[in-house]
């Protein structure tokens, strides 16, 4: 049987534990030690009074804190996701929702599948957005190739820089339509 002194230097030891994570910056792992301290509490139906206080504080710290980082990330993916999709930076979306489901003191949160939702959407835009510039620089370059070659040579013809470029610049674009079907920049 273990006595009531054993029970309060465990609560005490776990505690320690919670507060260490939380100088840690792991609010989720120190609320769930914390949680699990609860649950210990209640099963052997123990009350330490000089314990609560600091258990009270150490959970109001590790909620505010998290509760801080979440809001700091979303904020921060709010800001990123107004911007134009030409200036999606991937990997700093990605680590914003890192911050905000490392930050998560539950398991599930709707709104963060919300902006997991838009984030993955505007990666897609933005892989389409890639995809139609490549094509549009490259039907440019043929463009002033045409315009400077017309310029220059006073024997081509118009047929044959319809010929030289233009269809060329058309097939390029129908090309990269076939190719990425799902762009519909391309379509």
């Amino acid at each position: 049987m273990v006595s009531n002194e054993e029970k309060r230097q465990a609560i005490q030891e776990a505690l320690e534990r919670a507060a260490r994570l939380l100088e840690l910056s792991n609010y989720r792992l120190a609320y769930q030690t914390l949680q699990a301290v609860e649950e210990d509490v209640k099963q052997h139906e123990v009350d330490f009074p000089e314990l609560k206080n600091q258990y009270d504080d150490l959970l109001g710290t590790a909620r505010r804190s998290a509760r801080g980082k979440i809001k700091e990330a979303r904020e921060h993916l709010d800001i990123i996701l107004r911007q134009p999709v030409a200036e999606f930076d991937e990997e700093e979306t990605r680590a914003a929702l890192r911050v905000w489901e490392t930050n998560l003191l539950t398991e599930e949160d709707p709104l963060l599948d919300s902006y997991t939702e838009q984030v993955d959407q505007r990666s897609d835009d933005y892989t389409y957005f890639v995809e139609a510039e490549t094509v549009r620089q490259e039907v440019e370059g043929l463009w002033n190739q045409a315009k400077q070659l017309k310029e220059t040579s006073k024997d081509i013809t118009p047929g044959e820089l319809y010929e030289r470029f233009y269809n060329r610049a058309y097939d390029m674009v129908r090309e990269a339509s076939a190719a990425h079907p799902t762009n519909s920049v391309l379509a």
